[in-house]
C-alpha cells in the first residue's frame, strides 16, 4: 500500500485525540458531511455521488484537506470519484483512518 499524501504525522500527538479510539463512526461519518456540506454549500444526501452533490476536483482537494487538519487523515482523492455515494467515501475514509500508520 501506498502512502497517501493524506495521511498526516502530527508531531506531538498520538491521535488519541481524535483517531478512531475516542470518536465513534457516525461521529467521525457526520463531520466529514459536515465539512462536504461546508465547502459545497449544499444539504449531503448520504446516498448520492460527490459530483451530483456538485462537487469537482477543486473542491475534493479542499475536503480532504480539512480532514487532515482534524483527524490527521483524510480520504483519498480517487475516492470522491470511484466511490458510488458520499456514504462509500465515508466508509473508505473510515477505514483508512482506522488503520495504523505506515
Amino acid at each position: 500500500m501506498h502512502s497517501s499524501p493524506f495521511r498526516s504525522e502530527r508531531k506531538g500527538s498520538s491521535m488519541s485525540t481524535t483517531g478512531p479510539d475516542l470518536l465513534d463512526k457516525s461521529s467521525g461519518v457526520d463531520r466529514l458531511f459536515a465539512v462536504i456540506k461546508e465547502v459545497l454549500g449544499v444539504v449531503v444526501q448520504p446516498d448520492t455521488h460527490f459530483l451530483d452533490l456538485g462537487g469537482d476536483s477543486m473542491d475534493a482537494v479542499i475536503i480532504a484537506d480539512m480532514i487532515v487538519e482534524e483527524f490527521g487523515v483524510g480520504p483519498e482523492l480517487d475516492s470522491f470519484f470511484v466511490s458510488n455515494t458520499v456514504r462509500d467515501l465515508a466508509d473508505s475514509w473510515w477505514v483508512a483512518l482506522a488503520a495504523p500508520a505506515s
